[in-house]
């Protein structure tokens, strides 16, 4: 018998990845799942708040997470997510509270979003052409 000692032991057991990274066209998929003022904070935090009504990044976001696995399609025509990527997205679309911290030595640069939720505490990092990966805090699973 193992026993789970932290959050990412937890996530391995469940199959869930330490890290999800996210292109810009995806985050506008699951931002608009869930349309609000916190969804739009979180667009503005990730850069991204004027693509937020475009609707072929939208169809493009989509297509990508159902091609990557992370979504699917409902008979209905809906966007179905679970797991890590509604994790993801129900923090971006209910955070309380979102941070960017900059680290900057004489060599480099780099920066990350933190974002706040009652449920969940998520590390955005950007990497090259508005991609994000997203690592959590703590468990991936919703809470019941």
């Amino acid at each position: 018998m193992t026993q789970a000692t932290s959050t990412a032991d937890i996530a391995a057991e469940q199959g869930f990845p330490d890290a999800i990274s996210f292109g810009f066209a995806e985050l506008v998929a699951l931002l608009n799942l869930v349309r609000g003022e916190a969804t739009t904070a979180s667009a503005a935090a990730l850069r991204i708040e004027n693509e937020l009504d475009d609707d072929k990044i939208f169809f493009a976001g989509a297509l990508s997470l159902v091609a990557r696995g992370y979504a699917t399609v409902k008979s209905g025509g809906e966007l179905s997510i679970s797991g890590p990527v509604a994790a993801v997205t129900h923090a971006l679309s209910t955070a309380t509270r979102r941070m960017e911290i900059g680290l900057v030595t004489p060599e480099s640069a780099v920066s990350v979003i933190t974002v706040d939720t009652p449920e969940f505490h998520i590390i955005l990092q950007p990497r090259a052409y508005l991609t994000w990966f997203a690592v959590a805090q703590n468990a991936w699973h919703l809470s019941s």
